[in-house]
């Protein structure tokens, strides 16, 4: 066992030392042109071959003294360096830019977008691009594209986007250019939703207004009028009847919403456990935003006004991303110690 925990170790260090010189190698960077300073090459295992080949063809040619097997081993030699210039001008005709990494729940898949951009000049190649083993995406050739490489699974906090590997072999696939570029990009994991019973304290009263989980607040025999259907608007207040009678798609405009307003409040489910309170409150936030509901968010250390909107919205989730209980956030530190390993 100690010999296997040492092996382990060692490999850790051999690890961070790559990424230590990897940093200084290839800064960090959200827009990099492909070039001699951030571009590895080195033969495949068929590239490998040839030049084998190529060195017996020498030593025999040149010992038996015969022409024909010296004229072989000179083509040969050609078209390896061919190879080599073709494979290097490929890959660098690239310009890779890294987008923004929108945030998402934790049980969710987050995926990094890749805008790539080609000048043409060699044709019919095709790039790969791979996270820590996540999965390997291949584009073949073309002036623009913009893909998605899928991140690695996280907990809920605040990251740095890890490196993306890309590599091609091109030509006659003696040999293989790869580069591992660092994007300098945050993004925040919002906690997984969990399906709860609404729990909303009434601003104007200090009653709890509780609620099941499939319950609407926007129920109400106060109609204002009907109105178009935006796609923003609760499925509950379509006027069905209009539908069937073949007018199109009609929104009931109930004016009880407006006069709804709470706070919802960590301290109040937090006997469920911290992790849970929070994936509670991200699903009543969803639900009080879909019914339009002008609500607030209490951490206890931390509150945000009651309001509505998307902006609102990304804010209480961000908050709930990054809560933590003790004065020192671990998220904080583990996102600092990923963005030192990326």
């Amino acid at each position: 066992m100690g010999i296997i925990n040492t092996w382990h170790r060692f490999k850790a260090w051999l690890k961070d030392l790559h990424s230590i010189w990897l940093n200084k190698r290839i800064p960090s960077n959200n827009s990099v042109q492909l070039n001699i300073n951030n571009t590895f090459i080195l033969p495949t295992s068929f590239g490998w071959s040839c030049i084998g080949i190529a060195v017996c063809l020498f030593v025999l040619g040149t010992n038996f003294q015969n022409n024909v097997i010296l004229l072989l081993c000179y083509f040969l030699i050609a078209v390896i360096l061919l190879s080599v210039f073709h494979s290097y001008f490929y890959f660098i005709q690239h310009k890779i830019e890294f987008l923004p990494i929108q945030a998402d729940f934790e049980n969710r898949q987050l995926y990094q977008p890749i805008q790539i951009n080609s000048t043409e000049d060699y044709q019919g190649g095709c790039l790969s691009f791979q996270i820590e083993n996540k999965g390997v995406i291949s584009l073949q050739q073309q002036a623009k594209k913009t893909i998605r490489v899928p991140l690695p699974s996280y907990t809920r906090g605040q990251y740095h986007s890890p490196r993306v590997s890309l590599s091609c072999i091109y030509g006659f696939g003696l040999f293989k250019c790869w580069s591992h570029l660092s994007p300098d990009i945050d993004f925040l994991v919002y906690p997984k939703i969990f399906k709860a019973p609404m729990n909303l304290v009434l601003e104007s009263e200090e009653s709890d207004l509780g609620l099941s989980s499939d319950s609407q607040l926007a129920i109400s025999d106060n109609l204002q009028g009907i109105r178009e259907y935006q796609a923003t608007d609760p499925i509950h207040h379509i006027s069905w009847k209009h539908l069937a009678k073949g007018q199109g798609l009609l929104t009931k405009d109930f004016s009880e919403n407006q006069g709804v307003s709470g706070w919802l409040r960590l301290q109040d489910i937090q006997h469920l456990g911290l992790e849970r309170a929070l994936q509670c409150l991200c699903y009543q936030i969803q639900q009080l935003e879909k019914d339009h509901v002008k609500f607030g968010l209490d951490l206890g250390t931390t509150k945000l006004l009651p309001q509505t909107g998307p902006k609102h919205i990304e804010e209480c989730l961000s908050q709930l991303a990054l809560y933590s209980s003790s004065p020192t956030k671990p998220d904080s530190a583990n996102a600092s110690k990923h963005k030192a390993k990326a």
